[in-house]
């Protein structure tokens, strides 16, 4: 069944559209992004939005004062610990971006 069949069948029940928006991003991303790209690029439902074209993607990354990752603060700390994705920009950020990007291989940015 289509993603926006299922979510639409769900229409009184946010908790379970959004187990169901998890749901298809774990185990059907590809279909999920297939179906959302051309239908609802900018997908929103109770508090979560899916961005799911590049250009949309790159003007969320660099609005760091509009999309800062203190939301997620707590849940990522809990999750991965001290971990620079999770960082707003500081100086802890960069000094852990400094040590990834330390350990990358310069030639492999290209690809």
């Amino acid at each position: 069944m289509p993603f926006f069949d299922e979510i639409t069948a769900l229409s009184e029940q946010p908790a379970q559209q959004v187990a169901l928006l998890k749901a298809w991003l774990a185990k059907k991303p590809r279909a999920l992004f297939d179906e959302l790209r051309p239908a609802s690029p900018i997908f929103r439902l109770a508090g979560v939005a899916v961005v799911t074209k590049n250009r949309d993607v790159v003007d969320v990354l660099a609005r760091d004062l509009d999309f800062g990752v203190s939301t997620y603060d707590s849940k990522m700390r809990r999750a991965t610990g001290e971990f620079f994705l999770g960082m707003e920009d500081g100086p802890s950020y960069e000094r852990e971006t400094s040590i990834m990007q330390l350990a990358s291989n310069r030639r492999d940015l290209p690809r």
